[in-house]
């Protein structure tokens, strides 16, 4: 039987694992509402160029967003 540390720390792991994903899933509902109110967007291929400058002489500003 694990010990009351181990079960505290594993619980305390649930719940902060729990409280990261209401509030991914809270930032996700509020970006699609704002898509589907605005339909401003980028595509992934746009993020990924964009994101593959970081760090190097030819750091690019983010892109963009459009319809």
């Amino acid at each position: 039987m694990p010990s009351t540390e181990t079960a505290d720390a594993t619980n305390m792991a649930t719940v902060e694992s729990e409280i990261v994903n209401a509030a991914f899933e809270r930032e996700a509902s509020i970006s699609w509402q704002h898509y589907n109110e605005t339909g401003l967007h980028l595509t992934g291929y746009e993020v990924l160029a964009w994101l593959e400058t970081w760090g190097t002489d030819e750091e690019a500003d983010p892109p963009q967003s459009h319809v």
